[in-house]
């Protein structure tokens, strides 16, 4: 009895030992299962970080990951960065990248914090990105990645790793346009909360893109292109690079008052004014600027004395001109310099020379002439009132012959404008026609005065009174009547 008793004790005891390894087996199982798995999911994550760089790279971007999150569903990278292979002075940091996945294939890609910062000259940044993207064409429509969404973007550029930036945009989003610029390429409308360019703050900014591979488009003040005010653009041409902008209807007193450039003419300040300007810029250094240049004022002629009112000036003033700068853009020279205004026209050349850092000394001599059948309708109207004025204006290639010869010569510095030195010069060579008896018959007769021309001439009628010397005050003497005409007594 007592044996069977001691071997149940015995059997229980082991038993239990039994169970207490089985306990620590499974417990070590599960630390040994929890270890692997995290080694396994660090090798994953690893594994992933090491495969998404080697497909950025095999599409032409170096990708530099600092830390990554990986699940069956998701993939979250944080503070990465990205450079264009090849491409010196753009770069890309990101805050953060979240990656969705489905069956391991992404189906959503989010971005958030980025920063795109350039730096360098304008026009080597963009050849290099060219070339960037003629190396690494786009990926068909089936092997493209999703679109990324772009929660918060800036964009700065700056002319040198040690200079401020020059642009600074903040709170950039992009979506497509729905009327596209052209049937090629890509449209896309940029918004900006924040832009300031140079020391010109733009908050908010509007605009829209227009990117081609040879040629790029841009449209500010507006997200549609009918509604942009001001255009600029690139476009590669045979061993030189085109920039072209232009601008308008722009309301011209508004933008003087803000430049600080105030004007007393009426005119000018109610005028609207359009403009344009292109360069090619050789990639030859040691070859100047190249270009054309614009500018209509809509609304306003140049000022002119009261005799000259009927003549034909029309309502826009046109200045245009080509133009040569050196490269180093110490001094310019402008050709076929050209003021239009109606019938006045004035043509000639100009020259800039840099005086200082920010001033330029200009000289320009402008010539043109008057042809004399309009000086003498304008004259006539002025003088001789409307229907007198047509009368002569219609009859003036008959009865004169010759121009008035007009020079305008201008020497001013760019620091003060108010000082510049302007000389007239006018020459008259008008002179009447030879006519016969048969040409002063056929011209007819002037038409029946009215009261303009009774107005018109009254105006050079001179004033006698103020003219004529005061008839003299003469005091007579005290004459005293004869005796024989004084009243005799009755």
């Amino acid at each position: 009895m007592g044996e069977q008793q001691r071997s149940g004790q015995a059997a229980v005891g082991t038993s239990r030992a039994t169970l207490k390894w089985a306990a620590t087996a499974v417990v070590a199982g599960i630390g040994l299962a929890s270890i692997s798995a995290y080694v396994g999911w660090s090798n994953a994550a690893d594994w992933v970080k090491r495969k998404l760089v080697d497909t950025a790279k095999q599409q032409g971007v170096i990708l530099e990951l600092n830390d990554i999150d990986v699940s069956l569903s998701n993939l979250h990278l944080r503070e990465a960065r990205a450079r264009l292979e090849g491409v010196e002075g753009v770069t890309a940091y990101l805050q953060s990248i979240d990656i969705g996945l489905s069956q391991f294939t992404p189906n959503r890609i989010q971005l958030g914090g980025v920063i795109l910062q350039s730096v360098g000259a304008p026009l080597d940044l963009m050849r290099a990105v060219r070339a960037w993207q003629s190396r690494h064409p786009s990926q068909a429509a089936s092997d493209a990645l999703p679109k990324p969404e772009i929660k918060h973007a800036k964009v700065t550029w700056q002319e040198t790793i040690n200079s401020p930036p020059f642009l600074e945009l903040d709170g950039v989003k992009l979506t497509p346009i729905a009327k596209p610029y052209g049937p090629i390429g890509d449209d896309l409308a940029m918004t900006a909360e924040h832009a300031e360019v140079g020391t010109f703050n733009l908050s908010p900014m509007s605009a829209a893109l227009h990117i081609e591979l040879e040629s790029i488009e841009i449209g500010l003040g507006a997200i549609e292109w009918n509604g942009a005010a001001l255009r600029g653009g690139w476009k590669n041409q045979v061993n030189a690079d085109e920039l072209h902008f232009s601008f308008g209807p722009l309301e011209l007193g508004p933008l003087l008052a803000k430049s600080g450039l105030g004007t007393n003419d009426k005119g000018l300040a109610a005028a609207s004014i359009y403009g344009g300007l292109s360069v090619l810029v050789p990639r030859d250094a040691k070859r100047p600027y190249q270009g054309l240049w614009a500018l209509d004022v809509k609304g306003w002629t140049p000022p002119h004395p009261p005799e000259l009112q009927g003549f034909p000036f029309g309502d826009t003033t046109k200045l245009e001109a080509g133009f040569e700068i050196d490269r180093a853009l110490t001094s310019a020279l402008f050709t076929n310099v050209q003021l239009i205004s109606g019938e006045f026209k004035l043509k000639g050349n100009a020259a800039a020379r840099g005086s200082s850092l920010l001033t330029s000394h200009i000289k320009a001599e402008l010539k043109g002439h008057i042809p004399c059948t309009a000086l003498a309708g304008a004259v006539a109207e002025s003088k001789l009132g409307r229907a007198y004025g047509n009368w002569v204006g219609s009859h003036a290639r008959e009865t004169v012959q010759g121009n008035v010869d007009v020079t305008v010569q201008i020497e001013a510095d760019s620091s003060d404008f108010g000082k510049a030195k302007v000389v007239k010069q006018i020459g008259v060579g008008c002179g009447l026609r030879p006519l016969t008896v048969q040409d002063v018959l056929a011209l007819g007769l002037p038409p029946m005065p009215d009261a303009d021309f009774v107005r018109h001439l009254g105006k050079d009628l001179p004033n006698w009174s103020a003219q004529l010397p005061p008839l003299p005050s003469m005091k007579l003497p005290d004459l005293r009547a004869p005796d024989w005409l004084k009243p005799k007594p009755h």
